[in-house]
């Protein structure tokens, strides 16, 4: 079994679960976010979401793409 398969429900700082859905960046099918982190960067850190869809595409992305993803696909 693939333990990157089986995740937990993501944690947010102060370790309540989220149940945030959204849709795919790539097919616009219905995901699920599955954590959140913040990375550091040269300008600063920039917050992150992990992405799965039903159709098993898998992202990590910058939060602020994925509005515009979910904006054009509306």
């Amino acid at each position: 079994m693939n333990p990157r398969r089986d995740a937990v429900p993501a944690q947010s700082a102060v370790g309540t679960a989220l149940a945030a859905l959204t849709s795919c960046p790539a097919c616009g099918a219905p995901a699920e976010i599955t954590r959140r982190d913040v990375l550091e960067s040269t300008d600063g850190p920039i917050e992150h979401v992990g992405v799965r869809c039903v159709q098993r595409h898998i992202f990590l992305m910058p939060t602020f793409l994925l509005d515009r993803v979910t904006q054009s696909q509306s």
